[in-house]
């Protein structure tokens, strides 16, 4: 110890303290910022799940319009081979389940049907009519 000066062993420990205090402060600093990226890549993942389930419901949806599609397709050709005289088609038409239309057209968007419906009072014959339907059908695709 020297004369008015300050004794080295408080000099060393307060030395000690201060070091430590830095040391603390690093880690933290550090813990926080790790923290952050970590829930910026939460919140990205989040947005990700939420985008994900709305196209999910956007597919499911298209599959149904495609099944629906598909039922009255089926049905206009088994009205059509039933005019025809041939009974064997109604027999071939199935269900189309999602999972059909999705090996047959993957994620392809398909359109929406349409087909108008004709007046009873038409002077237009059944066949005629039915055609006209596929065409209305098909123009609309």
């Amino acid at each position: 110890m020297k004369n008015g000066g300050i004794p080295s062993d408080f000099f060393f420990k307060s030395l000690f303290v201060m070091s430590l205090i830095g040391i603390l402060a690093l880690i933290k600093v550090y813990i926080s910022n790790k923290i952050y990226y970590e829930s910026r890549k939460i919140n990205k993942l989040t947005m990700e799940v939420i985008a994900l389930k709305e196209e999910k419901s956007i597919l499911n949806m298209s599959i149904e319009k495609l099944s629906y599609k598909a039922d009255i397709l089926d049905n206009i050709e088994a009205d059509r081979q039933e005019k025809e005289g041939n009974k064997t088609i109604s027999s071939k038409v199935k269900k189309i389940t999602p999972e059909i239309v999705k090996q047959l057209f993957g994620n392809r968007n398909i359109g929406v049907i349409e087909i108008k419906e004709k007046s009873p009072f038409s002077d237009q014959n059944s066949s005629s009519t039915l055609q006209n339907q596929e065409n209305n059908f098909i123009e609309k695709e």
